[in-house]
């Protein structure tokens, strides 16, 4: 079966720009490798995609959403026949816009799928297929160059930055877990860094997030995160760690010094259609500190101190604590009685 069979799919940009100047006949390029022994059709179709408020998405047949990739893109006819080699076949799989000029923004997803072959018609075109096995590739988003117009009356609008925060993943301890981080104060190790932001126009974007670390006015580090799609009314989050692997081996190193202030830039960048928005960009200072571990023991120390203290006082100062009213008027009367007794005994001795 196909399934014995290895598929690879190149990732395709995030964003397609049609109408860009300079780009009159833009196409984009999949390029899907396949290694095994079992002959097999390669086939791509589109896959609808939907989003519900928490961003969540949702998969559909292609054509079913006015936003389809199948609106716009046409496949390009390909020999789609894998024959079993020992290096295996690439296939170059174009897809061309149908229209020069579009006034809206498409996207979904594409799915690289691969059968049996064992069909005696095989299928040149590569499109559709039944019973067949395959890999989602990555989101495509498809915008018209441009949106300057809708800009202007507020349709779309760069991201917005909603908070920033750094937070400790050094867990060496069940002390790093119980103890949180304070705010500017760092447990020294990696760091996680977190932005959130909203999209508050109506129409989608495309944002990305870069950090830049420093101390002691150093670049340490600088990180960034993929572009991906905001639509409008929606938030998300994106972060990094501070760490950084170590050339010609697969472990990982803190960029961050072990004590001292840190500075941090956040960066916040918004595009569409070829239109870059005003950068969003917030820096923010923090002191990197191993504190956690000496004051959990100092506090322990303290407390154990003001306990053993307790102990010693208490039984003195229990002896010094003034009599009740009962115990006075119990000794008072005891005292009324002698004295009573010690009369009479005196008169009748007299």
């Amino acid at each position: 079966m196909a399934a014995d069979n290895t598929l690879k799919v190149s990732n395709p940009p995030a964003e397609f720009i049609i109408g860009e100047p300079g780009k009159p006949d833009p196409e984009l390029t999949v390029i899907v490798i396949v290694t095994g022994p079992v002959r097999a059709n390669i086939n791509l179709e589109f896959v609808d995609y939907v989003f519900d408020d928490q961003g969540y998405k949702t998969r559909l047949p292609a054509n079913t959403t006015p936003h389809s990739l199948a609106k716009v893109f046409q496949v390009e006819p390909f020999d789609n026949a894998y024959k079993p080699s020992a290096s295996g076949s690439e296939f170059t799989i174009k897809l061309k816009p149908k229209q020069k000029k579009i006034d809206q923004i498409f996207y979904g997803g594409i799915k690289v799928t691969m059968d049996s072959g064992s069909s005696s018609n095989a299928n040149q075109r590569g499109t559709g297929s039944a019973n067949s096995s395959g890999a989602i590739a990555s989101q495509v988003n498809v915008t018209p160059y441009g949106f300057v117009g809708d800009i202007k009356n507020g349709k779309i609008a760069g991201a917005q930055l909603a908070r920033v925060n750094f937070t400790s993943t050094n867990r060496t301890s069940i002390i790093d877990s119980i103890i949180p981080d304070l705010p500017g104060l760092v447990n020294a190790g990696p760091i996680e860094a977190k932005v959130a932001y909203e999209n508050k126009g109506e129409l989608p974007v495309f944002t990305s997030a870069s950090w830049e670390f420093s101390s002691e006015d150093k670049v340490l580090a600088s990180k960034r995160s993929s572009k991906t799609i905001l639509l409008g009314g929606r938030s998300a989050t994106r972060s990094v760690i501070t760490q950084s692997k170590i050339e010609g081996s697969q472990e990982t190193i803190n960029v961050l010094p072990e004590f001292g202030p840190v500075t941090i830039k956040t960066t916040l960048q918004s595009e569409l259609g070829g239109t870059m928005f005003e950068p969003v960009v917030v820096e923010s200072s923090i002191f990197v500190i191993q504190w956690k571990e000496p004051t959990f023991f100092v506090a322990l120390a303290i407390t154990f101190g003001w306990y053993y203290r307790r102990r010693r006082v208490a039984p003195k100062t229990s002896k010094q604590r003034p009599p009740s009213l009962l115990v006075l008027a119990i000794k008072a009367m005891r005292k009324a009685v002698i004295r009573r007794l010690a009369l009479r005994k005196s008169k009748e001795v007299a």
